[in-house]
């Protein structure tokens, strides 16, 4: 079946019919799906005022969701004033006057937060407030300006829908008049319950009108704060960048912008609250005369009590946020190294981490949310105590407007004030939450930028222009050289971290340390200055004093010992590194090809980078990179799909990569940095040849790396001191100058050039250049077609990686509910819902039964009570309906907050144990969707959803039942209103529950996009391409937007729906009323019609808030997706396997028996019938042609896929019959990328705290990276910058970026020499550091394990070749396995054949021996 068929038939699949109740009554084809020209663009604007009020635009979509599940493609496109870039235009010409404005006001806007001092003082924190509150208010200015219409169309929808709400009180108040009266004629009284029916139902109209506005307002609003972010993230400036990592800025956008729209939404309806409530009150004093004003002073009190909760509300927001940001850092950190925590068996470590900084997130979420359950108890409760307190005044004033018309008219008025109260700390909140989330933004954008005059700006000049700052100048076309540095001095910039971001397992360490820091410097001070040992401010590496001409078409190589600023020069080149005094000019168009940073796309969009494709010159670069070979043997050619990260390519398929795509943009200069450290020798040497000397050879270039056989090939070399200096000239006069470099060539001289193994044999079509090619095989989609019959349409779909994100269809699965109820129900068990059950129906009988009792006092129905005793009952009656609405709001809270903390805990610990395969075929932006914002909806949003859903249902009910038992006639219409009910909300959910799902896939597309922008946004910002990946992130937010606006829709369809059902059903029972049906009173008309009237805003309630629920539980079922069917690994622990503990105490051999493995069911054996056998403390190399198997074996040793068939013995132990934590913990590795995490240098070292801190520094000076121990440990009082780089308490930056590849190396042999083991493999360990750290590394290694048996993966030939024995690879078969001497001495061996290529003569063996 080819690849087209396949897709076919999942898209015939996914379009198949679906069964509904009503199926029977539409037609039985399956709509087609339209294409993108056949789709249509969203008509909400362009249709008539009929279809605007009823919504009945939407009908057109609703059948097609109805006859079968919705898709993308069926969504209306947004355009004209609902596309981003429309309104961001009107938003942006706003925003850019009001900085102007200021500007000039306050010298304080283009400014950074904060201040060079080494410590924040007060006025420079306060400064940052006045930044942060100036910008803060500037976006919401702006934001009034851009929307101003709409934002009064909304104000005057909020308007009419209350002013509708007290005509239909007016028109209850005579129609009870009516049924009183004995006089009035028929018409009068079927003209008050019209009337009354149809005020209902235009306060429909208005309540839909406000919401629907309102909301699509606030997704715009939310747009344009993604749209804003990504510019500024893109132009934030080094301390802006420290102050906002990536992992920051996800949270914000992550957690804060749903509390915006939220905050936008309701922010309004509290504008509009003053004119209701006096119009209200008028009516009130109306009715029962100043004694309502007793009952309006309690609603005053009770809005003072939530202005004071509101503050407190505020506070807790800003510590939640705090709290969240750590969260998600901790988990970006998962998702960035998976690997390395999975080789290190740090799962515990980080799930704990996560679950302490969850559970206090959640302790605060809690108690924000019990603050909010007791105002909304409170203003609930509001209806009960006015009119009870007002009614109370009324008789013991015995005022003569004391009848059941004004009275139970005044009861309509009450509930509909206390309506608008009861929201009104809602309103109060959700604007608190708003502008507390705007304030993030705030200090965000408040940050200061990079100087764009640089290399960003200058790709927009023209040809005949130049640009001249201070300290670096720019030029195009000129004859000056192509780079000229003069006496300039290059510094990275430091900043101290802010409290906030101190690690939570540190919190403690961190207060000791503050009060200890003083007296840490007063003695620090009294030290004598010229000694050596004095502890001054630490500097981050710098270049001093530069002097360099580089001429145009020059080939210059810069080397160094590790650490000595290679990388650093060349980002002083480009503009990247600040440039403190002197001058550097820049000549002609430049770019650096630093990371290997690539996207999650094809190959070859990731070689064009939005360049117009050339086939001459794409073949060119792929030939020159040598990647010709590689792309025959990938599923679709150059059409293959790229894991996020380039996690599915090896290192050296990213390096060259990186290098094709710079190769493509053509610049003139181009710096490249160590981009030959992760390849081979054999293709090395082709990309020196055909590329860096052949296709570059008339551009500039500047190559950073360590390989020096290379330098015979220089114009010139730069070579760096390692104290900030250079040297320059030809390898021949710095042989005969600096020392530096005679040292370091005679390391490479040592090692007879040798640079890396090279293969035995040309690369054969058919071959993998590593297992990680082998992964994109083990994805989804497996199709042999040859890439040479197929178009590109198909090539793509064969090389697809990221599966579809998962999506269930139609109803929530009933799991997800019982166990997000069995999660949530904490300590009641079982006996939850039976509680919740019981108390919410006492709570709806004592609400109701107050209007029931306060009729049977206005008639007097039972003579033997007193006035006092109607009264106390009535007081006892209110008071029980108080604590029952209090108990229902807590207990919900409750659930709420236990299963919001456990589904993330339990979605964290699955994840951790998720095999690797999912984390290469799963965007990061898609992960992270879960744990922002699916984790905000389930902590915040759900609470509120179930209680006005659970409220109002049981009112909805108890009203019901109490027309039934006035009068039995409604029991005969029930059935009908009920079937109707049910057809109205069946037709409705069809497609509001796949909008809404499909709504939550498309804003992961946002998050997976926005997030690979941050990480990869040096190299977006090298090439330019900011626009490019500006009008992606537009793509993105239309495409959420186009499910957003339908979501919102669908709710005002139904609500509209409802509205006139309600409005019908109050019409009937009010004309039974007029009738005179079962000798109804005047005082059971009012019952009747205080609760009818809130049961068309109840009803409307409870099935919006149900669907709100039902998909606000789409993230429940998204986060239960991640917390119980994730798929895992094998077991992490088998206590009844597990070895004794004298497994790998004294033994360590390792046993290969018949091992096949593969990485997917139809994939290529990797490992094939694979035997052979390491002794206890053997040393063993492994090597052979790339994709031999060498790295499958690490794989299958640390099982990070499992083998098919075969054995795996270690120490006599079968490695598959023991838990995943046992075996990894019992290996050591030194991986080939070295990672450090975002914490101290002690926690990268020792995660759990197992070593003490002198045991630690000890390990540091054995690999080097401390000499003086005594003189570090003595800065254990200081934090932030003015620590020693490797004081224990260092800071280390996201991904280990403050410290060099060299370094980040020699951390990760100190973590091996820290975990003890028996077992130690290196996966080419050494291949991208230079000739004297390599030297340096294979030495300690061969102190610290030579205990140990040692596996490793030889990207050096040199390293391997004094080791006991060589096992060489090829087709996952051993082929050769013997010592060194012997394989070299095998005539036609592939062992001697790599010996020959790396320069390796037999004398070497005799060195080594």
């Amino acid at each position: 079946m080819s690849a087209r068929d396949i897709e076919k038939q999942d898209l015939l699949e996914s379009l198949k019919a679906q069964k509904r109740f009503l199926s029977v009554f539409f037609p039985k084809e399956i709509p087609p799906l339209p294409s993108e020209a056949e789709r249509n663009p969203y008509p909400a604007s362009d249709v008539n005022i009929f279809s605007r009020i009823f919504f009945y635009w939407l009908n057109k979509l609703y059948v097609k969701g109805y006859r079968r599940t919705l898709e993308p493609a069926d969504l209306w496109y947004l355009a004209n004033d609902y596309e981003v870039n429309h309104y961001f235009e009107r938003f942006n010409s706003h925003y850019q006057l009001a900085l102007k404005k200021k500007a000039e006001n306050y010298a304080l806007i283009n400014e950074s937060i904060y201040q060079q001092d080494d410590v924040l003082d007060e006025a420079s924190k306060e400064r940052s407030k006045k930044l942060t509150s100036l910008h803060t208010n500037i976006v919401v200015l702006c934001v009034f300006k851009t929307f101003a219409k709409e934002i009064v169309l909304v104000w005057l929808c909020f308007l009419f829908a209350m002013f509708s709400s007290a005509g239909a009180a007016i028109f209850s108040k005579y129609l009870i008049l009516f049924v009183e009266s004995t006089t009035s004629s028929i018409g009068a009284g079927v003209g008050y319950a019209i009337g009354t029916s149809i005020c209902t139902w235009l306060l429909s109209v208005g309540e839909n009108q406000f919401f629907y506005n309102a909301q699509v307002l606030s997704y715009k609003v939310s747009s344009i704060l993604i749209k804003l972010t990504m510019t500024k993230a893109l132009k934030l400036d080094a301390r802006g960048r420290f102050k906002y990592p990536s992992s920051k800025i996800s949270s914000i956008i992550g957690g804060d912008l749903s509390r915006i729209q939220d905050g936008c939404l309701y922010f309004i309806a509290l504008l509009g609250v003053p004119l209701p409530l006096i119009l209200f009150i008028g009516i009130l004093i109306w009715n029962i005369g100043v004694s309502s004003l007793a009952g309006i002073g309690v609603f005053l009190l009770l809005i003072g009590c939530t202005a004071a909760f509101a503050t407190k509300l505020f506070s807790l927001r800003a510590d939640i946020n705090i709290w969240s940001d750590k969260r998600l850092a901790y988990i970006k950190e998962i998702l960035n190294n998976f690997r390395i925590i999975k080789y290190y068996t740090w799962e515990n470590y980080y799930f704990k981490k996560i679950y302490d900084v969850r559970k206090k997130e959640m302790n605060y979420v809690f108690t924000s949310q019990f603050i909010r359950t007791v105002m909304i108890s409170i203003i609930i409760s509001s209806t009960y105590l006015s009119t009870m307190i007002s009614f109370l005044v009324l008789y013991y004033s015995k005022s003569s407007k004391r009848n059941v018309a004004n009275i139970f008219s005044s009861i309509s008025m009450f509930n509909i004030l206390s309506t608008l109260i009861a929201a009104f700390p809602f309103f109060v909140s959700s604007s608190t939450d708003a502008y507390a989330g705007l304030k993030r933004f705030g200090e965000l954008f408040s940050c200061g930028e990079a100087d764009e005059n640089l290399l960003l700006k200058y790709n927009d000049i023209e040809d005949d222009l130049e640009f001249e700052d201070e300290n670096f100048k720019m030029r195009k076309g000129s004859n000056e050289p192509a780079i000229k540095i003069e006496n300039a001095s290059f510094e990275w910039e430091t900043f101290e971290i802010d409290d906030d971001d101190v690690d939570v397992e540190n919190e403690k360490e961190e207060k000791k340390t503050k009060k200890n820091k003083k007296k840490c410097k007063k003695n620090n001070e009294n030290e004598n200055k010229n000694q050596e040992a004095k502890i001054s401010k630490a500097k981050d590496f710098s270049l001093i004093d530069l002097n360099l001409s580089i001429d145009r078409g020059e080939f210059i190589i810069v080397t160094g010992v590790v650490a000595s600023g290679k990388s650093s020069l060349l980002n002083a080149m480009s503009g990247f590194m600040k440039c403190i005094e002197g001058s550097i000019e820049v000549n002609d168009s430049i770019l650096l090809c630093g990371e290997s940073w690539v996207q999650n796309a094809t190959i070859k969009d990731n070689i064009l980078f939005g360049k117009e494709y050339d086939k001459k010159k794409y073949k060119e670069v792929l030939y020159a990179c040598d990647l010709t070979a590689d792309l025959k043997n990938f599923p679709a050619g150059d059409n293959t799909e790229i894991g996020e990260r380039g996690i599915t390519l090896s290192g050296g398929q990213k390096a060259r990569l990186s290098l094709a795509r710079a190769c493509f943009d053509s610049k003139n200069i181009i710096l490249m940095d160590d981009v030959l450290s992760a390849v081979d020798a054999k293709v090395g040497k082709h990309i020196m040849e055909n590329c860096i000397l052949g296709y570059l050879k008339d551009k500039t270039r500047i190559l950073a790396t360590h390989q020096l056989s290379l330098v015979g090939a220089a114009d010139r070399v730069i070579f760096l001191n390692g104290d900030g200096t250079i040297d320059v000239g030809t390898s021949q006069e710095l042989l005969e100058t600096n020392e530096g470099f005679i040292s370091l060539m005679q390391h490479a001289t040592d090692n007879n050039n040798e640079d890396s193994i090279v293969e035995a044999e040309e690369v054969e079509a058919g071959k993998d250049e590593s297992q990680d090619l082998l992964r994109i095989r083990s994805t989804k989609l497996m199709v042999t077609t040859s890439i040479q019959s197929i178009d590109d349409n198909e090539a793509k779909c064969i090389g697809k990686l990221v599966e579809v994100e998962e999506r269930a269809v139609n109803s929530i699965q009933y799991d997800v509910y019982r166990n997000y109820v069995k999660l949530g129900s904490g300590i009641f068990g079982v006996f939850f819902l039976p509680v919740l059950f019981v108390i919410l129906s006492l709570g709806i009988f004592a609400s109701i039964f107050q209007t029931v009792w306060l009729s049977y006092w206005t008639e007097y129905r039972f003579s033997s009570l007193t006035n006092n005793e109607y009264v106390g009952i009535y007081i006892a009656i209110n008071i029980a309906t108080i604590i029952f609405v209090l108990c229902i709001n807590t207990l919900l809270v409750y659930i709420s907050n236990n299963a919001g903390r456990l589904l993330t805990v339990k979605g964290v610990e699955r994840l951790l144990h998720a095999p690797t395969s999912f984390m290469d075929s799963t965007p990061m932006g898609r992960i992270l969707n879960r744990f922002t914002k699916d984790t905000n909806c389930v902590d915040i949003e759900l609470s509120e959803y179930l209680r006005l859903f659970v409220t109002p249902v049981g009112l909805v009910v108890g009203t019901v039942i109490l027309s039934i038992v006035y009068i039995p006639w409604v029991a005969v219409a029930v059935p009908f209103f009920a079937f109707i009910f049910f057809c109205i909300t069946n037709y409705y959910q069809a497609s509001s529950r796949e909008i809404k799902r499909l709504e939550a896939v498309q804003t992961s597309f946002v998050f997976s996009h926005f997030n690979e922008t941050l990480n990869g946004m040096n190299t977006v910002k090298a090439y330019k391409a900011e626009k490019r990946f500006k009008s992606k992130n537009d793509f993105y937010i239309n495409q959420r937007n186009e499910a957003l606006f339908l979501t919102t829709a669908n709710n005002s369809w139904i609500k509209i729906s409802l509205g006139t059902f309600s409005s019908l059903f109050i019409l009937f029972v009010s004309l039974l009323c007029v009738a005179g049906v079962f000798s109804l009173g005047a005082g059971a008309t009012g019952v009747l019609l205080s609760n009818l009237l809130n049961i068309a805003d109840q009803l409307t309630t409870a099935l919006v808030q149900f669907t709100n629920l039902e998909n606000s539980m789409n993230s429940v079922e998204r986060l239960y997706h991640y917390a119980f069917k994730l798929p895992q690994e094998a077991a992490y622990e088998i206590r009844e396997t597990q070895p004794s503990p004298q497994w790998l105490t004294v033994n360590s051999n390792i046993e290969f028996r018949n091992v096949f493995m593969q990485y997917s069911k139809n994939s290529p054996f990797v490992l094939n019938r694979l035997n052979f056998e390491i002794g206890t403390g053997e040393k063993v190399g492994i090597c052979g042609r790339t994709g031999a198997g060498k790295s499958s074996i690490m794989t299958a040793l640390y099982r990070l896929c499992e083998i098919t068939e075969g054995e795996i013995i270690i120490d006599q132990v079968d490695i598959s019959k023991i838990g995943l934590e046992t075996l990894r913990s019992h290996l050591a590795i030194i991986p080939q990328d070295p990672i450090m995490f975002s914490s101290t240098l002690r926690k990268n070292l020792d995660p759990f705290d197992k070593f003490s801190d002198d045991k630690l520094y000890d390990v540091l000076k054995i690999v080097t990276l401390v000499d003086d121990i005594e003189k570090v440990k003595r800065q254990d009082g200081y934090h932030g910058e003015t620590l020693h780089k490797y004081n224990l308490n260092q800071s280390v930056s996201e991904a280990g970026s403050n410290y060099s590849l060299g370094e980040r190396q020699l951390v990760s042999l100190a973590r091996a020499i820290l975990h003890d083991s028996k077992i130690l493999i290196m996966d080419e360990a050494t291949s991208s550091v230079d000739y004297d750290t390599d030297e340096k590394v294979q030495r300690i290694i061969k102190q610290q394990f030579s205990h140990c048996t040692i596996l490793c993966i030889a990207h050096r030939l040199k390293t391997i070749i004094d080791y006991d024995r060589i096992l060489v690879l090829e087709k996952g078969e051993v082929i050769e396995f013997d010592t060194p001497y012997n394989l070299f001495c095998t005539e036609d061996g592939v062992f001697k054949e790599m010996c020959e290529k790396s320069r390796i003569v037999e004398s070497d063996f005799n060195k080594v021996n």
